[in-house]
């Protein structure tokens, strides 16, 4: 199953830079909501 790992593979790094992408996101969402007093 070589085709199946290939694949596999590929999902996985595809995943991890996601996560990587989704951490800078949510790092920039908390440095905002701290710079920015909030209007509630």
């Amino acid at each position: 199953m070589v085709g199946t790992d290939k694949w596999w593979r590929r999902m996985k790094k595809r995943n991890e830079y996601d996560l990587h992408h989704f951490g800078d996101f949510v790092t920039e969402a908390f440095a905002y909501s701290m710079l920015m007093p909030s209007k509630s």
